[in-house]
């Protein structure tokens, strides 16, 4: 099958037809591919210094495509190696408190987990002895997921936590831990299309589970931090919709979680440009300039700006905050890989330069 088309199939499946009330024949026929292509080749005949701005947005649209046709790649970790010496560099940065806190549960995590040499676990000392290192590394894990590429997990992991589940079913730290990852490694032989369902309707299935004791403390944590894996699943296989849902249940479940609230404010993007605006501030009020996210919020606010506003001179300088912004992040974190900030980017040596041919190119800017 097609590229495209197992694309287009996968996000059919994934996102089953809505019933609506609006009347159809209000509504304008998009126009086919073949007259926005001419529009497009128009446009680069009349002002070829468009040409990176059109490539740009190719190239979004194709990462869209690879991400609905595999969604693991949004999750590939692609930080470096995350050491007590490095975070200890940066004393005064929230960001390295947080994760000294989540490296030293994975530490604990996993002197535990491997100096547990049973096959398995049958009585309740088993799960005595197993069970700090299943609860240490769920902290870590919600604090820093990524960092658990660090730390990798003995071959029998995935009986391990199934025994103890069968003596222990209300643990609800361990239930997530089987969630997470236990899941995730029984459906790695699948098809993306069957590992995104089954590992979406586990964590839908416990979230409905926990939800009535989301006033417990523990089980509020792992709840919100549900919600957010949720989102970011939803996300990576383009269920717009159900993501901005998630995201939003996450926030409002914890409305200092910086995380949930630049998410919240991504969706609403093309959706509510001034509300996303709104809430881009307000994270930048709230978040630390070392957050990871913090140089995105900058590319987003300088995108809404441009293809919105038609502010060509605000765009540029929230590209420059968003560079500016790369900076201050904790080195273990890569260059910010970012669709919107290559949009920017060929856009910025534009500005100033036929303004109002620029507008008019930009209203050509197809954004879903």
């Amino acid at each position: 099958m097609p590229k495209k088309k197992k694309s287009q199939e996968l996000q059919r499946r994934m996102n089953p037809p809505l019933q609506s009330s609006v009347d159809t024949e209000d509504i304008e026929p998009e126009m086919d591919e073949e007259t926005l292509q001419k529009m497009k080749e128009k446009m680069l005949r009349e002002h070829p210094e468009f040409k990176k701005v059109f490539q740009h947005l190719e190239k979004s649209g194709k990462d869209r495509t690879e991400q609905a046709q595999n969604s693991s790649v949004v999750f590939t970790n692609k930080r470096g190696t995350v050491t007590e010496e490095l975070l200890m560099q940066y004393p005064n940065s929230p960001t390295a408190k947080q994760t000294m806190i989540a490296l030293n549960h994975y530490q604990f995590a996993f002197c535990v987990l491997w100096s547990y040499t049973k096959p398995r676990v049958l009585v309740q000392s088993d799960c005595d002895s197993i069970q700090p290192g299943l609860h240490h590394y769920m902290e870590g894990y919600m604090i820093a997921m990524y960092m658990s590429q660090q730390f990798p997990l003995p071959p029998t992991i995935e009986t391990l936590v199934e025994d103890y589940l069968r003596l222990r079913p209300n643990d609800s730290l361990v239930e997530y831990f089987h969630v997470t990852i236990v899941v995730d490694m029984q459906t790695k032989k699948k098809s993306d299309y069957e590992s995104c369902k089954d590992i979406i309707r586990a964590h839908e299935i416990f979230v409905h589970k926990i939800f009535p004791f989301k006033n417990v403390d523990t089980e509020k944590r792992i709840l919100i931090d549900s919600y957010y894996l949720l989102g970011a699943k939803y996300t990576s296989t383009d269920q717009d919709v159900r993501a901005l849902d998630a995201f939003e249940k996450c926030y409002a479940l914890d409305e200092t979680n910086i995380g949930a609230l630049y998410s919240v404010a991504f969706h609403y993007m093309t959706k509510d440009p001034e509300k996303a605006l709104k809430l881009c501030n307000k994270y930048l009020d709230m978040a630390p300039k070392c957050d990871e996210k913090y140089p995105n919020v900058h590319y987003v606010m300088g995108f809404i700006y441009a293809t919105h506003m038609k502010n060509i001179e605000l765009a540029k300088k929230y590209y420059y905050l968003g560079q500016k912004a790369e900076t201050l992040r904790l080195p273990f974190n890569p260059p910010t890989d970012f669709s919107i900030k290559y949009f920017l980017e060929s856009l910025i040596p534009l500005a100033g330069t036929k303004r109002r041919q620029l507008e008019n190119a930009l209203e050509h800017i197809d954004l879903d």
